[in-house]
């Protein structure tokens, strides 16, 4: 979180000071508290969730919208917040607005090997290849 934080803190010292946070978690919920100790909490635009569960929800004022309330909203930086789906978000983010705003992404999950093919072949397998120093290969 720590590098998430830093870089959300470059881009508002940059003056891209209209933040829009995409997904409401334990990690939106820390940063959100880190802005507001900084006195930096005005620079939250809004905080959208596509979980209807989570929308109306608040924290320090700010409520979660849905992404359709995308268009009434201030963004110069996106901050994806969730570490998984990050493609269906940004694809989702760019179905209910046309600007393009920054984009700072959160944790390295997106850049972790991932087919389905692949994993259904290393599970069948009754022991373990770590050929080459890489789970990731057979």
């Amino acid at each position: 979180m720590k590098r998430l934080l830093d870089k959300i803190l470059k881009a508002i010292a940059e003056g891209k000071n209209k933040l829009v946070f995409w997904g409401f978690n334990d990690v939106c919920i820390a940063l959100t508290k880190e802005l507001h100790d900084y006195g930096l909490l005005e620079c939250i635009s809004a905080i959208v969730d596509s979980d209807q569960n989570k929308c109306g929800k608040a924290i320090y004022g700010i409520k979660v919208v849905p992404p359709d309330s995308l268009k009434s909203v201030e963004v110069d930086t996106l901050v994806v917040i969730s570490d998984e789906n990050k493609e269906s978000i940004l694809e989702e983010y760019l179905r209910v607005d046309s600007r393009l705003p920054s984009v700072i992404i959160a944790g390295t999950g997106h850049l972790k090997f991932g087919d389905e093919l692949f994993d259904d072949i290393v599970s069948s397998c009754p022991v373990r290849s770590h050929a080459g120093g890489y789970a990731n290969m057979l």
